[in-house]
């Protein structure tokens, strides 16, 4: 009889290599997991600020054109949108812009108001112009109302 017989079987040097590889492709897999999860971060953020910023410009849009008369009260950052049936304030501040309860948080750092055509600091407007938005440096919004001959005659 035999006393000996082999078993088939991994050496102690072949398990540590499969053991060094494993975590050499693990350690990449989370390396990259976390890349992706920081690119998706910033894709939502970007996501949520655009998001913002489309919807003040669309709530500009709709209050220029539904209220006959827009005036800005420099001293107060307020812009007002007035009409027979309401009025309606945008408080401008520095990191955001409030409309009733509604808060846009949007940093703007120039804006430029119109009536007629013509560049003004204050008072009755037709457009505006918001040129450079802080976190979309490209980003720019240019709001108008058509003029009616009661904007001439008041």
């Amino acid at each position: 009889m035999q006393l000996t017989k082999k078993i088939k079987a991994f050496t102690l040097s072949e398990m540590l290599v499969v053991l060094l590889l494993t975590s050499i492709v693990g350690g990449i897999a989370f390396s990259v997991l976390n890349l992706v999860q920081k690119q998706l971060f910033l894709i939502q953020g970007n996501y949520k600020h655009k998001t913002v910023v489309r919807q003040l410009e669309q709530s500009l849009t709709i209050d220029f054109n539904t209220h006959q008369n827009i005036k800005y009260d420099l001293l107060a950052s307020k812009l007002t949108c007035y009409s027979e049936i309401d009025s309606i304030n945008y408080i401008f501040a520095p990191n955001y812009i409030v409309k009733g309860r509604d808060t846009f948080r949007v940093s703007i750092q120039k804006k430029q108001l119109f009536f007629t055509g013509g560049l003004i600091e204050e008072g009755r407007i037709d457009a505006i112009k918001i040129d450079s938005i802080i976190e979309q440096p490209n980003r720019k919004l240019f709001i108008f109302k058509y003029n009616d001959a009661s904007t001439y005659m008041n």
